[in-house]
Order: structure tokens, then sequence, then C-alpha cells
């Protein structure tokens, strides 16, 4: 399984994503997700997207965000509509934090997105489908 480390345009954010032919790519945020460090989520997603062709679904795990902005939400949004366009599902793990859980709550967002409890959860799921 291969990782690559994707630092955001400021320290607050860092993605770390590991792509495998023979399961869901996963995307694992750390820090805070706002308008300055939106940005990494697109390229996490359009990495993950060039690394892993064939992938029906990329698990985006939340769990370690300390703050979710609004415009953070929207970037996860703008994410999964990208994921869509190539035909691939992305899963928003929110973990046993709240944070990401309130800020999608707050933003109605909870409804929008394809969200889970954690990580495990998400691949489950994701693995199901991929059989069917």
């Amino acid at each position: 399984m291969e990782r690559i480390w994707i630092p955001g345009l400021a320290s607050a954010a860092t993605v770390r994503m590991s792509c495998s032919p023979e399961g869901p790519a996963v995307i694992a945020l750390t820090g805070e997700l706002d308008s300055h460090t939106a940005v990494v989520v697109e390229m996490a997603v359009a990495t993950a997207l060039a690394r892993s062709r064939g992938i029906r679904a990329i698990v985006m795990d939340l769990a370690e965000l300390t703050f979710l902005s609004v415009t953070g939400v929207q970037a996860l949004h703008a994410a999964v509509d990208r994921a869509a366009a190539k035909g691939v599902t992305l899963r928003i793990a929110l973990g046993p934090h709240s944070v990401a859980y309130r800020a999608m709550v707050t933003t109605g967002m909870i409804a929008v997105l394809d969200h889970y409890p954690d990580r495990h959860t998400a691949f489950a799921v994701a693995d199901l489908r991929s059989v069917n």
C-alpha cells in the first residue's frame, strides 16, 4: 500500500493518503480544514483518482480534524462531486470526535454527504457495494 503525504498550504492541515488497487483509497485529514487549507482536499482527491485507476470508492477519514469550517465542508462537497464525475463514491468517515459531525449538522451537509461513524464502517460499505 502506497502512502503519500501532501502538506497543506499552512501547517494547520495535513493529508495522509493510502492507495491500493485491491480496495478503496484512504485519505486521512488531520488538523484544521478551513479556507486556508481546503485546497488539500482537492489535491488529495485528484491524486487518489490519478493513482488508483479503477477504484470505486475513496474513504475520507475526518477523525483527526480539530476544526472544520463552512469552507472546509464546501471543499468536501466539491470533492464528492469530482469523484462522482469519475464514477467513484467518496465516503466520509466522521470518527469519534464531534468536530466534523457538528460542522456537517450545522451546515446541513449531514443530509447530503455519504457519511459513516468511522473508517471501518465506510470500508465495509465500500467493500459490499463493490461486490454487487
